[in-house]
């Protein structure tokens, strides 16, 4: 994750300025061609924002593992896929759950000593929630909880 603003900027003007050849070229795309140009870089400015947070949540030195569906030639068929959908300030927002392979017995338990709750309207509940889900697979008496002191800039 990049959390560092300026370093974000620079990153989407690193896009752009890589794109814009295509779109500002002498030779204009024709047909089909544009609309893929303009599909492609939608999505590489998509994989671009999944990786920015706010620097209030920098102390969860967050990792993500995305996986982007191929538009082309087409997209898979969604029975490809397990979406799920969670709830976000009352929007449902589909995602696809990551399982490892085997069973939990199989799987080393990862080392998780503490978890930081970032900054959010609903500390109390998030920390609840947290608390419940490491219990689910045997850690809240491991795994030392705690809030993030930054908050975010509305």
């Amino acid at each position: 994750m990049e959390y560092d603003e300026t370093e974000q900027k620079r990153l989407i003007r690193n896009l752009i300025d890589g794109w814009r050849s295509i779109f500002d070229g002498e030779a204009p795309l024709a047909g089909g061609w544009l609309a893929m140009a303009a599909a492609l870089f939608a999505q590489s400015l998509g994989l671009l924002a999944v990786s920015f947070k706010n620097t209030a949540f920098s102390e969860e030195n967050e990792w993500r593992l995305v996986y982007v569906r191929p538009r082309f030639p087409q997209p898979l068929p969604e029975e490809h896929f397990n979406v799920d959908v969670r709830a976000r300030d009352g929007v449902p927002v589909p995602f696809v759950r990551f399982v490892p392979v085997g069973t939990p017995e199989q799987s080393p338990r990862l080392p998780i000593e503490s978890v930081i709750i970032g900054p959010n309207r609903y500390q109390d509940l998030a920390t609840s929630g947290v608390w419940h889900l490491l219990g689910r697979h045997g850690l809240a008496d491991h795994v030392e909880i705690g809030q993030a002191v930054a908050r975010i800039r509305v």
